[in-house]
């Protein structure tokens, strides 16, 4: 197989193509394949000929020949059937995207030569190939979309639920000092030992270890064993590990723990006031009431973006219902890749070799994450041919004045945020392709009737919805899909599956 180093059109062009000199038929077999037949004429077969000979004779060792003084003849007597092969495949690398381009093809993949390739002196070299290239998307149905969206509301109980968690995180264990019985409840700070097969295991064991007084498993940081017990006491306990546990030494197995209290503390939690406002540290939150008002702000605003996603999968959604449209394997391809990157990366740094996977794992994430690509590129390939319909674009001083927004946000200046996405051409471009999405979107819901429903009725209704398509309640969520990223198209795997390589 040829190796295209697929990146661009243009980064096949050789320097001073006469593209009059070949002749290039396309032939369409499907909306998204073509068929391109390419002729190469035989001065340029014989050109490319001679730099190969030129190239080999300098380096062939044969009997008989001083380096670089061979003939070309014995040349071809020993070179002549790899050569003609190697040379024929170079014109294909140095032909075929150009002459693409002269007929107005975009492919979005490498090309499949149909043809045994080689070349022969004197003579045109004709060749193939099939390639998957992006569909003309013609949309019709965009406005007048019917959504429902939950309505954005604050209730005083998210509020106060907010607060009481930013307690709990301020909470500090503090020593028991009124007694010495651990009570439910109370953390203990212990000295634990763990033996497996009667040999001590390092693994679980250490010294001031704090584990809870409550019911659970000491592998998971309970130890209910402890409530009744005194400080300096020492027990034991035992714990079962799971056949799948990671620690494929103790899997399965009974693990022997002998625990020792050394202190007795239990969680005190700051009152919600004044104080609690203060010890936050954030700008402007002198004042308890300050610091509710701050909350309402940053709820209400993570419920519009929750809103606006939920809009926009909704558009996503009857886009595709009402304008089906067919996608090139290759962009499906990308696009699954793009998904499961982060996945890879992710075990990459918990120093697992992501080449290690089973080959079984691997194709059912592929499996999995198919449907997802299919409907990014899809999606991209819709809301691109909404932003044509309607002249809908992304001028640079548009993305001047983003990148000025943003880097306010960000305390950057400017100039250097600018200059480090310059560096990163992909994620410049990604961004310009989000902001042509957003104003894209903002276009449609102009042109639709939004029903604004209650937060809990609206969550009920997709939980049904996806109860009833899944087959079964365990896995469906009710909540809206995660607002998108500032970055949206610049970072993230759905841009970059979407994007595939369509220019």
């Amino acid at each position: 197989m040829i190796p295209w180093g697929f990146e661009s059109l243009r980064s096949h062009h050789p320097q001073g193509t006469k593209m009059s000199e070949m002749k290039v038929d396309v032939e369409e077999l499907s909306p998204i394949l073509r068929r391109v037949s390419v002729e190469v004429p035989a001065a340029r077969v014989d050109a490319a000929l001679d730099r190969a000979y030129r190239a080999v004779g300098k380096r062939a060792r044969i009997r008989g020949f001083r380096p670089g003084k061979v003939p070309r003849r014995i040349l071809e007597q020993h070179y002549g059937r790899q050569l003609a092969h190697d040379v024929a495949e170079d014109l294909v690398r140095e032909t075929f995207f150009e002459a693409a381009e002269q007929q107005g093809v975009r492919p979005v993949g490498p090309p499949r030569v149909e043809d045994h390739l080689h070349v022969h002196p004197g003579k045109a070299f004709s060749y193939s190939a099939k390639v998957e290239v992006l569909p003309e998307v013609k949309v019709s149905a965009y406005q007048g979309f019917e959504l429902r969206a939950p309505r954005v509301e604050v209730k005083q109980e998210e509020i106060d639920a907010t607060l009481e968690d930013l307690a709990e995180r301020m909470a500090q264990l503090v020593p028991v000092e009124d007694r010495d019985v651990v009570e439910e409840g109370d953390y203990v700070v212990c000295d634990v030992a763990a033996t497996l097969d009667g040999a001590p295991f390092e693994a679980g064991s250490g010294e001031g270890m704090t584990l809870r007084a409550e019911p659970g498993e000491i592998t998971g940081g309970a130890v209910p064993e402890a409530i009744g017990k005194k400080k300096r006491e020492s027990f034991e306990v035992e714990s079962t590990l799971p056949e799948d546990h990671p620690n494929e030494e103790a899997a399965g197995k009974t693990l022997h723990f002998t625990v020792t209290i050394r202190e007795i503390k239990r969680k005190e939690v700051p009152p919600i006031d004044d104080e609690l406002a203060q010890d936050l540290g954030e700008e402007g939150i002198d004042s308890l009431l300050a610091l509710r008002g701050d909350i309402r702000e940053k709820l209400k605003k993570r419920r519009e973006e929750e809103r606006r996603s939920v809009l926009r999968e909704a558009i996503v959604d009857q886009l595709i219902e009402k304008n089906p449209i067919e996608v090139p394997p290759a962009m499906v391809q990308r696009g699954v890749e793009a998904l499961l990157r982060p996945m890879l990366m992710q075990l990459a740094m918990q120093g697992l070799d992501p080449s290690q996977l089973p080959r079984e794992t691997f194709e059912s994430l592929a499996r999995e994450s198919r449907p997802r690509a299919e409907r990014m590129v899809k999606a991209s390939l819709l809301l691109e041919a909404v932003a044509k319909a309607e002249g809908i674009e992304v001028s640079d001083e548009a993305l001047k004045a983003h990148l000025a927004e943003r880097a306010e946000r960000e305390g950057v200046p400017v100039e250097k945020l600018e200059a480090k996405l310059k560096r990163e051409d992909e994620k410049l471009e990604g961004l310009r392709r989000q902001l042509l999405e957003d104003r894209v979107f903002d276009f449609i819901l102009e042109h639709s009737e939004i029903t604004e429903v209650d937060p809990e009725e609206f969550a009920e209704g997709r939980k049904a919805g996806e109860t009833s398509e899944t087959g079964e309640g365990g896995d469906a969520s009710a909540e809206p899909p995660p607002a998108q990223p500032e970055d949206g198209g610049a970072t993230t795997a759905d841009a970059e599956a979407a994007e595939g390589n369509k220019g």
